[in-house]
């Protein structure tokens, strides 16, 4: 009989109280049993730890570390230092996965070369009472996804992707200190790896509100860096790619300053996005009607759908299956910003950061 890969599912938490059990009961309701939960408590001040070891008494599975607090980048090395699968898998506190998450994501690896490193989903968006937002990120980015990867936040969340063991070992662990320490792991990974995409909706990805003391220059700093840092070490990148990059990071900066109510330098960020690529203008027009159509959109098509539910064991008749949502949802690159970034997406599947031998 072969055997199956262990999956190490580590989840740091920090004052995780209102929704780590019913995370971890999106993981162990898994179809996929060969499994492992490593929970990280990193210093919380509230019953994070007492629920955990609450489930972890019923279920061998679930093991718990507590720590002095250190921030997620050390949180998620720590668990990943104390785990033994084959594939590691990494989930938020707050974020849930449909039942065939991590089935899927082995089916792909296992059935993939070596040469594939990580393999990601998409993501539905909920909202801090578990209900649909009308949001989702749906991209489908394979193989050497370097420059694609520069640009957008193609994984999206940390909840998302499965990665293989000896990725950790090659390119190193999180980066400590720094908020976008996902997607700039991610750059690392896809300068040796190739990436593998399930266009199903297979992580319930939580929204919280936007707070007005989001920092964003600390982000800005940070996004710098790591350009500076991948200019460094690739500097043939091409100049049009680092230009497209700054716009779509700034306009995003944008968005959450003005969500958070920083009206001022959410217009300074989206002058500085124009600056860089005019065509972010766009982004305006484009960008309000999609929300809208995926608020209509989602909440007419999920507004029944209870990811809670997801978290039961299939077969139960109460799940409703995300895959069923892909050709209903609206298509974001048919607008005019869309063509664009299908444009650039091709140029740069053209121009890879790693050539064929």
């Amino acid at each position: 009989m072969t055997r199956q890969p262990l999956v190490s599912v580590n989840i740091p938490a920090y004052n995780s109280e209102r929704f780590i059990a019913e995370t971890i009961e999106s993981v162990l309701n898994q179809t996929y049993r060969n499994l492992e939960v490593i929970v990280v408590d990193d210093g919380s001040a509230d019953r994070t730890s007492e629920i955990v070891e609450a489930i972890a008494r019923r279920d061998s599975r679930v093991r718990l570390i507590c720590q002095s607090n250190r921030g997620v980048a050390l949180t998620r090395n720590r668990a990943i230092e104390a785990s033994a699968g084959d594939f590691i898998a990494t989930l938020d506190a707050d974020d849930l996965w449909a039942p065939q998450k991590l089935e899927k994501q082995v089916d792909c690896l296992t059935s993939s070369g070596p040469e594939v490193g990580a393999v990601y989903s998409w993501c539905l968006h909920i909202d801090e009472e578990d209900r649909p937002t009308g949001g989702y990120s749906a991209n489908n980015e394979e193989g050497d996804v370097y420059l694609v990867a520069l640009c957008y936040n193609i994984v999206s969340c940390g909840s998302n992707w499965m990665i293989r063991r000896e990725c950790f070992s090659t390119c190193g662990g999180f980066r400590p200190g720094i908020i976008i320490d996902d997607r700039e792991l991610c750059l690392r990974l896809a300068e040796r790896y190739d990436f593998r995409v399930l266009p199903e909706f297979l992580v319930a990805y939580r929204q919280v509100k936007a707070s007005s003391s989001y920092d964003h220059r600390r982000m800005v700093r940070e996004y710098k860096s790591v350009m500076q840092d991948a200019l460094r070490r690739h500097p043939g990148i091409p100049s049009q790619v680092c230009r497209w990059a700054y716009g779509v990071f700034y306009s995003y900066v944008a968005t959450r300053s003005a969500a958070g109510g920083n009206f001022a330098w959410a217009f300074v960020y989206l002058m500085r996005a124009t600056l860089n690529d005019p065509s972010i203008l766009l982004r305006i027009p484009s960008y309000l009607k999609i929300k809208a159509q995926q608020v209509f959109a989602g909440r007419r098509l999920l507004g029944d759908l209870e990811p809670r539910s997801l978290a039961t064991a299939p077969g139960t008749g109460e799940e409703r299956p995300w895959t069923d949502l892909v050709n209903a949802l609206p298509d974001p690159d048919r607008s005019p910003l869309g063509v664009f970034r299908q444009q650039r997406r091709k140029f740069m599947k053209e121009h890879p950061l790693r050539q064929a031998p």
